[in-house]
């Protein structure tokens, strides 16, 4: 039963952990759009 709430929670953990890296990497990349796109003009 422990194992199996420890999975549970692991699995949730790890869910968070990569939609904050998506996260940061599409802030991450709309800044540097927005850098390229400045330079542009």
């Amino acid at each position: 039963m422990f194992d199996v709430l420890f999975l549970s929670a692991k699995s949730m953990f790890l869910t968070n952990f990569i939609n904050r890296v998506n996260l940061m990497t599409y802030l991450l990349a709309l800044t540097i759009t927005r850098e390229n796109t400045l330079e542009f003009y």
